[in-house]
């Protein structure tokens, strides 16, 4: 039954793709990259990048294409310390290259040209309501840096965890002062189905969104149709999906920019 579900999940993910003659641009090194489409409005603006670990590759790119600002999401303790480290170090450029997997040396970020005008770090978790005080579980896995709001089923139930304080992103734009969000970068391990959602509750439509769906890698019939209701959901708001990465990274974009 269940992979009958997963055949009819993948066809439904190729049946809504299209295609775009519009430059797709991949920031970032190998795990932290990100593919989005390259519009003339992502110049000088403002966008939010939720979870970010200990690699913002991504980020720092971003803002030297595009000098640009960006709002970093994220309350896990040690993506905490390494924002801290990048801050020191800002006003430096790189000398080293980017390493395999999600643990990025500071010196292999070019932070020559960007300033703390540049990037804004909210030491949150993104969910769907501000001011919520949520646990948030440490990986059973101690090299593993991503946390998460979502505590899943181990034989050990004694996950640890420590409590964070959780925005969404309406406050973050209110604060912010964002008249149009072009982009919006989200990868929360579970929560994204929360915080998108609340979004779109209130009538907050980036032009871009990229978007993790961990709920997927669960991998049961309840997860893949669960995903598939979500993924409808934002494309019944007024997007089209543009690109799929291993079928957990997804790309949205407003119809407006295909059909103006």
């Amino acid at each position: 039954m269940k992979k009958i579900i997963k055949k009819l999940f993948y066809k439904f993910l190729r049946y809504q793709e299209i295609e775009t003659s519009y430059e797709i641009v991949s920031l970032g090194s190998e795990y932290g990259n990100w593919k989005f489409i390259k519009l003339e409005n992502l110049y000088n603006s403002t966008i939010i990048s939720a979870g970010v670990g200990e690699d913002i590759s991504f980020d720092i790119e971003f803002i030297n294409l595009f000098k640009s600002k960006v709002i970093l999401v994220d309350p896990t303790p040690r993506a905490i310390d390494h924002l801290d480290e990048v801050i020191m170090s800002l006003g430096q450029s790189n000398t080293d290259g980017y390493i395999e997997g999600g643990l990025q040396k500071i010196t292999s970020y070019n932070l020559e040209q960007i300033t703390l005008e540049n990037l804004v770090f909210y030491k949150n978790a993104l969910w769907g309501k501000s001011n919520k005080t949520l646990k948030f579980y440490f990986p059973e896995n101690e090299k593993y840096v991503s946390n998460t709001l979502i505590k899943k089923t181990f034989i050990n139930t004694e996950t640890k965890y420590i409590n964070v304080l959780s925005i969404d992103v309406k406050e973050i734009i209110e604060k912010e002062k964002i008249k149009e969000l072009k982009l919006i970068k989200i990868d929360i391990e579970g929560a994204e189905i929360k915080a998108i959602s609340s979004m779109l509750r209130n009538k907050i439509y980036p032009v871009q969104i990229l978007l993790e769906i961990d709920y997927i890698r669960r991998d049961t019939i309840y997860s893949i149709l669960k995903t598939m209701m979500f993924i409808q959901k934002i494309l019944n708001n007024g997007y089209k999906l543009i690109k799929i990465n291993n079928y957990d990274n997804y790309l949205f974009v407003r119809k407006e920019v295909f059909f103006n």
